[in-house]
């Protein structure tokens, strides 16, 4: 990642380097936490689809409880006592489908990204090419 960046900064030139590097910044964090969202909002629909049908008989408010997290249904699991311990394992793996899920997400963002890298045009390389210079003839 940092060889990328270093030559995404050096492709322009010295006067321009600040700019470069702030633009190459800002679009590294945004691109983070847009993967983040991303990811987190896959892993959410799958937990919560996964869920829903252990779900049935549970009154709204404890519902609402075990979809926000492994740890709400943890938590209404341990107050149902005995029976609660089939909402607990649902509420495992549905989260662990859930991450099933991001990581294949993953893995084709990877694949995709590979994709592109092979099939784009080459282009010169960033040592040969010489940078220009305002004012220079």
């Amino acid at each position: 990642m940092a060889t990328s960046l270093e030559a995404a900064v050096g492709s322009v030139g010295d006067d321009d380097a600040g700019s470069g590097s702030a633009v190459v910044n800002t679009l590294r964090q945004v691109g983070s936490a847009v993967a983040v969202a991303a990811m987190g909002s896959v892993l959410s629909g799958v937990y919560q689809r996964d869920l829903d049908p252990a779900l049935g008989g549970l009154p709204s408010t404890a519902a609402d409880a075990a979809r926000e997290s492994v740890f709400g249904a943890a938590a209404v699991a341990e107050k149902l006592g005995p029976t609660g311990s089939a909402l607990l394992r649902s509420a495992q793996l549905a989260y662990v489908d859930g991450m099933s899920a991001v990581w294949c997400c993953f893995g084709l963002a990877v694949v995709g990204a590979a994709l592109c890298l092979a099939l784009l045009p080459k282009r010169e390389s960033f040592a040969s090419v010489t940078p220009h210079r305002p004012g220079a003839g």
